[in-house]
């Protein structure tokens, strides 16, 4: 299972409605369909009560969706950070280009730091 599979139970989970979740993940809603289908299948456990037009959690679908969060959770955090460390290292790649220019004697040292980062 991929990062998009989580992102489409979560949804489904939150729209409680496989239409409006299809709607908002812009696929189709037998595209959602079968992925639970055989979400369910590959589990071997049943994941939603199927009502009249309302899906809702059996106790392994709550427990599941609790893993799903906590990893979609875990990812955001780490792309967040991800991104910190990218635009550091980038505002650090413009510091020593601009040292390097005008300072030339120092650029190593600076190298030096910033490499072990």
């Amino acid at each position: 299972m991929d990062f998009k599979e989580l992102e489409y139970f979560s949804t489904i989970v939150k729209c409680g409605n496989l239409t409006h979740a299809a709607r908002q993940l812009y696929v189709s809603q037998p595209t959602l369909s079968k992925f639970l289908q055989k979400l369910e299948e590959d589990l071997g456990l049943v994941l939603f009560q199927r009502g009249s037009r309302r899906l809702k959690l059996t106790y392994a679908g709550q427990r599941y969706y609790a893993h799903v969060e906590r990893i979609l959770s875990q990812k955001r955090e780490m792309d967040a950070e991800m991104t910190d460390i990218l635009m550091l290292v980038s505002r650090r790649s413009d510091a020593a280009s601009r040292c390097r220019r005008y300072y030339p004697s120092s650029t190593k040292s600076f190298r030096r730091y910033s490499s072990a980062l």
